[in-house]
């Protein structure tokens, strides 16, 4: 038997090739690629970037993509559930970048939303011309049952 202090004492385990597992790997690997390709094909394919619909509002646009100084209208559907009538609801739309996106009208007023219904506004989106292409946000706030909602879309300038 070898001694751990001997100036000759090789570790026979050290010697061993050592055998590195690729299963975790090609699972993180596999689950990264998975991602990747639903965030392509979620944001690239007509149509399915355009509607969001969680919570009570549902905001989709009639045409998304559009080019520079085409004008499309986003529609907002507010949707109360609750048991309860909504009273005095404002809606406010706003692009971030307004230097580049006209959203017209900016505040809507909503008297009474009837418990169990939905109801629809519209807005005028209008990017202007000779901005870049890319994606520009879109902001809408309102005030729900009490509580504070804010939703963010995107328009697509090709």
């Amino acid at each position: 038997m070898s001694n751990l202090y001997e100036e000759d004492y090789i570790d026979e385990e050290l010697d061993k090739p050592r055998k590195f597992d690729l299963g975790l790997v090609k699972y993180i690997a596999i689950a990264i690629i998975i991602v990747i390709v639903a965030l392509v094909i979620y944001f690239n394919l007509p149509g399915l970037g355009n509607t969001f619909d969680s919570g009570p509002l549902q905001i989709n646009f009639a045409k998304n993509p559009v080019q520079a100084g085409e004008s499309t209208l986003m529609s907002v559907k507010l949707i109360n559930n609750s048991e309860f009538d909504l009273n005095n609801l404002v809606v406010e739309a706003a692009a971030i970048d307004s230097a580049s996106i006209n959203v017209f009208p900016s505040v809507q007023n909503v008297s009474i939303l009837e418990k169990q219904t939905e109801k629809s506004l519209e807005y005028s989106v209008q990017p202007k011309n000779g901005i870049l292409k890319g994606s520009y946000a879109i902001e809408l706030k309102t005030v729900f049952n009490g509580k504070a909602i804010v939703k963010r879309v995107f328009i697509k300038v090709e």
